[in-house]
């Protein structure tokens, strides 16, 4: 049954009667403790760590003393370091003065907040338990980091770092969100809440106190009072929603359905909450667009601010993004507007009066997070904008000398590496140990190695085709940018009008040219797309080449094809070990080395079903002998674990990207490390977040004799010398 408004307080847990104790003898003493020791093993044997779960928390566990304010001395980061965080998405933000800490799908990054320098950063290679992370709370010098494999306690000063999961008594491992009181570190998942004490180590678990009527607990949120715990349990297929209130003095739990704040209910009734805030000891709560409130007391009602649903539909697009509070006032964040609610009405923060220009409209999918007097938020082309809730005055952080996000590499040029980030080229310096952003260039955020976009250096030139298309149900519209590598210069190739005719001619009328890069034809340098068109439901095919020496395009060159199907092989890209070189500014020719091969052995990914149904399935190694045609199928060694799934084991299996074949090396990067196979030795060796990646599912990578550039998903770049 869903809950009234005013539900019973049901007991959970009793507080202990202290008596005065009575003079023992010592040996009675110690038979009374042995007898417990025996019959506490005994329980356990036959019931098992269920029982041990709410029942850990007691009244004296859960402290009050203060969080500890020390300060941490964090030094620069190491020049030797050679891994860059991607931290492009941002999922929370701590201050310590001129620090700030930040949560990215990458790992942790520390930067100065005036000048974007990044002073240290928290990777799975130190220690970090899951490279996605999500929430962050710190004692003094130990960073607490959600993740989405359970939290890691990370001592900033003696780097020393601790992996807390499933195995260690955590309900889940997802979606962590933490919330510290005194050492009572609070810890919501997906399944559940967790208690997780910061001196003891000692782990409770919560489940049933969170929510009724609901198959499973999943915790979003964690909110703390001086007198009080609150959840939110979010709402889905498995449970209504629910808010749930701890009491400390009392150590009882009341849980809030859809009763509790909905005036008329039926079986599909259901609360999507998401945020809480509190003020002179009330309690305020929001879905996306209603607040309510309540005393923060045992056997509290719920009530409904209705005087803010008629305010929202005079702003535009309204939806509530986030509450918080700041010098005792309220705020409510709406549609990126900054309000205060006084008396149950909004007022207008930010942007002020007479100010059009806002810096939280041009933000990401993320929420702003409002920390301290500071409203942060992370945009699509930066990194992180605020609003200085004293001053209102905006302001930006970016990342000093460095881009946020790592996308794929398009090229290894002399001894420089350019890579796609966020649609622009990147030039990363291996001598200079130097990056730098190419402007007016674009770039797919996909890989380049998917047969689709196009990166070229123009032999005899010191200019670059780039072809960049981004393609889901259905493809955007074409960019071809020419590069000039020497002059760091770049413009935008159209078609002319004559050739736009031409093609119209052919195929009827039509858009824009959604074109497909196809191939490149080195022996005639000419770039070759296909462009289909749908004219009554008929597609209508034609193939298009553009002469790279004279960047011209020949309509008498347009060939109509039956259909869709082309005969032209999709585009084998550079082996990943293949740079670039140029001569006086001038590209040298380009050899590709479509087979992975080195002579005398070709190699080859096979897959093979290891149980009857056919459903597991494994890869091996194909070794085949060219003059012989002998093969030999070797068996990978084992790589580093997959990634936790709250869903089983089951839920990831382990990939394979395109393997090749440099040195007398073959390299297969993978979900699960990079294995590099030793033709003349005959040996593997396989480098994972051990050895310096940031993730261990490495999307793309290029080399050279002996360093390895990886580009692993959301982990970011990291360089590895292979060859020590």
């Amino acid at each position: 049954m869903i809950n009234t408004i005013n539900p019973p307080v049901t007991p959970v847990l009793n507080q202990s009667l202290t008596k005065k104790n009575l003079p023992i003898l010592p040996f009675i003493i110690g038979f009374i403790v042995a007898s417990i020791i025996i019959g506490l093993g005994i329980v356990t044997i036959i019931f098992g760590p269920k029982l041990f779960s709410s029942a850990l928390l007691t009244q004296s566990s859960l402290s009050k003393k203060p969080i500890s304010q020390t300060k941490t001395d964090l030094k620069t980061m190491p020049k030797t370091n050679k891994q860059w965080t991607n931290c492009s998405d941002v999922r929370d933000i701590l201050e310590e003065g001129e620090k700030i800490y930040v949560a990215c799908l990458g790992g942790v990054i520390i930067a100065n907040k005036s000048t974007g320098e990044v002073l240290d950063q928290i990777t799975m290679t130190q220690g970090l338990g899951n490279n996605v992370t999500t929430s962050l709370v710190k004692q003094g010098d130990v960073l607490y980091i959600g993740t989405q494999d359970g939290f890691t306690r990370f001592n900033l000063k003696t780097r020393q770092a601790k992996k807390i999961s499933v195995k260690d008594g955590l309900i889940s491992g997802a979606n962590i969100y933490l919330a510290l009181d005194g050492d009572n570190l609070w810890v919501g998942t997906f399944e559940g809440l967790n208690l997780y004490n910061t001196v003891t180590g000692s782990i409770s678990a919560f489940t049933k106190e969170v929510a009724d009527n609901a198959r499973k607990f999943g915790v979003n949120k964690v909110f703390i009072t001086p007198l009080a715990v609150y959840t939110l349990a979010q709402a889905n297929a498995d449970t209504p929603g629910a808010v749930a209130r701890f009491d400390k003095q009392s150590m009882t739990w009341e849980r809030f359905g859809p009763s509790a704040f909905l005036s008329s209910l039926d079986q599909y009734s259901r609360i999507d909450m998401f945020d809480f805030a509190s003020v002179d000891n009330k309690v305020y709560v929001t879905d996306m667009n209603h607040v309510w409130q309540a005393d923060d007391k045992q056997g509290a009602v719920w009530k409904k601010i209705d005087s803010i649903e008629p305010m929202l539909k005079n702003i535009q697009s309204p939806y509530i993004q986030r509450l918080f509070t700041y010098n005792n006032k309220l705020y409510v964040l709406v549609s990126n507007l900054i309000y205060t609610l006084n008396n149950g009405a909004l007022q207008t923060v930010y942007p002020p009066s007479g100010e059009n220009k806002n810096v939280l409209t041009n933000t990401s999918g993320n929420q702003p997070m409002p920390v301290n007097n500071t409203v942060y938020a992370t945009t699509n082309d930066g990194w992180i904008v605020g609003v200085d809730l004293d001053s209102l005055k905006p302001f930006s952080i970016t990342l000093n000398a460095r881009p946020t996000q790592f996308g794929s590499f398009l090229a290894k040029i002399d001894d420089s590496l350019l890579f796609c980030s966020l649609g622009t080229v990147w030039e990363y310096n291996n001598k200079a140990s130097l990056f730098k952003k190419q402007k007016d260039t674009t770039c797919p955020s996909m890989n380049m190695r998917d047969g689709t976009n196009a990166f070229i250096p123009i032999p005899g030139s010191n200019e670059i085709f780039i072809f960049s298309q981004e393609c889901g149900m259905g493809c955007g519209k074409a960019q071809i940018t020419i590069f000039n590598y020497e002059y760091s210069s770049a413009r935008t190739q159209q078609m002319p009008p004559d050739y736009m005719s031409a093609l119209t001619k052919s195929l009827g009328e039509w858009d824009y040219p959604a074109l497909i890069f196809k191939q490149y034809d080195s022996v005639n340098s000419k770039v070759i797309f296909t462009l289909t068109t749908y004219t009554a439901d008929t597609p209508k095919t034609v193939t298009i080449p553009l002469d790279l020496k004279t960047l011209l395009w020949d309509p008498s060159e347009i060939e109509k094809t039956s259909d869709t199907q082309t005969n032209i092989p999709n585009a084998s890209f550079c082996n990943p070990f293949y740079g670039f070189e140029t001569n006086n500014n001038k590209f040298t020719s380009i050899e590709c080395k479509e087979k992975a091969d080195n002579g005398e052995y070709s190699f080859s990914l096979v897959e093979t079903t290891v149980d009857k149904e056919g459903n597991k399935k494994t890869y091996r190694l194909a070794k085949e002998n060219m003059a012989t045609k002998k093969v030999t199928q070797l068996d990978f060694p084992k790589g580093a674990d997959l990634p936790y799934s709250p869903f089983g084991t089951s839920f990831y299996s382990t990939g394979f990207n395109k393997l090749t074949v440099f040195n007398n090396k073959v390299f297969i990067p993978s979900n699960t490390g990079i294995f590099i196979y030793d033709i003349k030795k005959g040996g593997w060796t396989v480098l994972t977040t051990k050895d310096g990646l940031i993730s261990n599912n490495v999307t793309d990578y290029i080399a050279d004799e002996n360093n390895l550039w990886a580009i692993t998903e959301w982990g970011g770049l990291s360089k590895i010398s292979y060859n020590q």
